[in-house]
């Protein structure tokens, strides 16, 4: 299971960029203005999301199986439990579900339109 895990975790930013890139496709191909407010503004989240699973949750995820992988099956190690509970990883995780939530809001309502 953990190796799954760990090939869909490598595939999720190609999922990102290949949703960006059909994105702006599509804006293309509906005649959008590519730079009305809206579009701008998920611009600068989508790169912020990135930024931050690059910087933040993507090297903690990396952090997280080693730990998990070395810890034993019946309890948690206390290096797993560190590394479950940083604090860096928690604002990434806020950020990114804030972005996809902000993202979808721009998409949906398209403000400034």
């Amino acid at each position: 299971m953990a190796g799954i895990a760990a090939r869909l975790g490598k595939l999720l930013p190609v999922f990102f960029v290949g949703g960006a890139v059909f994105g702006l496709l599509a804006a293309a191909t509906g005649e959008l203005d590519f730079f009305q407010p809206w579009l701008i503004g998920a611009y600068i989240i989508f790169v912020i999301a990135m930024a931050t699973g690059g910087a933040i949750t993507g090297p903690w995820a990396g952090r997280m199986a080693a730990a998990a992988t070395a810890s034993a099956d019946d309890r948690p190690s206390s290096e797993l439990q560190l590394v479950m509970h940083e604090p860096r990883a928690l604002i990434g995780s806020i950020v990114l579900m804030s972005a996809i939530v902000v993202i979808l809001f721009l998409m949906v309502f398209k403000p400034g339109r």
